[in-house]
């Protein structure tokens, strides 16, 4: 029986006193994708690998959870993965999970009491993400699905399409002194194999509060180190979050980054990044408007390099901005994005994305050759229906389509277009 469909009939529970010891929890989806050929051929373009004039496939993906009690407040937590895909390729959903190595994603121990009853120590692999909106995206900060900091990509090309994933190992330690106060600490090393491995340090510190009780705000400093002479690169910013009435239907937020350091002896980092919008919430709907900016360098040679860079983990465009499938580009670019959602039952949602993309300067391939003289990447619009059938099984069908004059450039094709739709089981 393949993996994907056996790890759906797995749940353990084991109890003594009333307190859960091993709980076994994960995943399994399977999606239906066909991608018109522009995609990867606008991938290739960037990262000079093959690709392909289509791509219809069938593809699976899992997740196994294991979480163990040990009592104490001390807990260990195991995540095994069967990826849909990993280093920029979609992996066939007919190979053999038991002869292919699963991906381990996580793997580390957790402690609520560590010497203090208000801090917590997290050391192992895990996920080094930060939030500013509870339902939102990592816009700085999430190695979950984001290629390395530095790995794969040259000083100055980080707008590629480099669709990658990686394990960081490390400790976090949670601070909280009260209810309106937290401070993290991270340290990790970016785990990657291959012949290009180049460990990244990451060092980071967050400062996370509560104005009022509705207004959240944050202060970050980051350090990133990779190996070669003088590369580390420094980042700071901060955010903001309000609601502006009581029942918090409307949402102001805003977060902004400023980098600096030096990625060699010869070339300096100057960039930014920032993100705001507004959000409504209504009764069975909610709409948002937002825009966002990752700097680029239109000269990497003159000695001072701007383009932003990030472990991000947004994804809320198929074809520009999502790891798993499309383009994932994630820098030197700039854009205006509304969406909104509407229940029409109680299990069926309708939701829409639109987003006009531009890159901030010219793009290079990883020569650092210009691509093309044209900086609009275009409008992208996204239509997701998504059913949840019943609290273990959902599905959805999403349709997005690209209208791009960078992209007729590159291909000769002014329009490309996706369609996936999958089942989603829990447990």
């Amino acid at each position: 029986m393949n993996w994907l469909f056996l790890v759906t009939l797995l749940q353990v529970g084991v109890t003594s006193d009333e307190e859960v010891l091993i709980t076994i929890s994960g995943s399994s989806r399977i999606d239906i994708l066909n991608r018109d050929g522009a995609i990867p051929e606008l991938r290739a373009a960037f990262n000079e690998s093959g690709g392909h004039k289509s791509e219809s496939l069938v593809r699976g993906e899992a997740n196994l959870h294991l979480d163990v009690d040990l009592g104490n407040e001390l807990r260990l937590a195991l995540d095994l993965e069967v990826p849909a895909w990993d280093d920029n390729e979609d992996l066939p959903f007919s190979r053999t999970p038991f002869t292919d190595p699963l991906r381990l994603d996580k793997l580390y121990l957790d402690t609520g009491g560590f010497l203090s009853p208000n801090l917590a120590l997290r050391v192992g692999l895990q996920d080094f993400s930060y939030r500013l909106r509870p339902a939102g995206e990592p816009f700085f900060m999430g190695t979950g699905m984001s290629e390395p900091f530095f790995s794969g990509t040259s000083s100055f090309v980080r707008n590629t399409a480099d669709r990658d994933r990686f394990t960081p190992g490390g400790i976090s330690l949670r601070y909280n002194p009260n209810l309106a106060l937290q401070v993290e600490l991270w340290w990790a090393t970016m785990v990657e194999g291959g012949p290009t491995h180049d460990d990244e340090t990451l060092t980071a510190l967050f400062l996370n509060g509560l104005l009022s009780e509705r207004t959240s705000w944050n202060l970050v400093t980051a350090l990133v180190t990779g190996n070669g002479s003088d590369r580390e690169i420094w980042t700071v910013g901060m955010g903001l979050d309000h609601y502006t009435t009581p029942s918090r239907s409307l949402e102001l937020f805003f977060e902004g980054y400023l980098q600096f350091g030096s990625l060699d002896e010869a070339t300096d980092r100057e960039a930014g990044a920032v993100l705001c919008g507004v959000a409504w919430y209504g009764d069975g709907f909610w709409i948002e408007a937002a825009f966002s900016l990752r700097s680029g360098d239109d000269d990497p040679l003159d000695g001072t390099e701007k383009t932003f860079q990030s472990c991000e983990d947004v994804n809320q465009f198929a074809i520009v901005e999502s790891a798993s499938l499309g383009l994932d580009i994630d820098t030197n670019v700039g854009s205006f994005r509304l969406a909104g959602e509407v229940t029409i039952t109680d299990h069926l949602f309708l939701r829409l994305d639109a987003g006009r993309f531009r890159f901030h300067e010219k793009v290079r391939d990883v020569s650092g050759a210009v691509l093309t003289p044209s900086r609009d990447l275009g409008v992208e619009l996204d239509i997701t229906l998504r059913h949840e059938i019943n609290p273990l099984v959902g599905a959805s069908i999403t349709f997005a389509a690209l209208h791009s004059d960078f992209l007729d450039e590159i291909t000769g094709e002014s329009t490309t277009a996706l369609v996936v739709s999958g089942v989603q089981i829990r447990f």
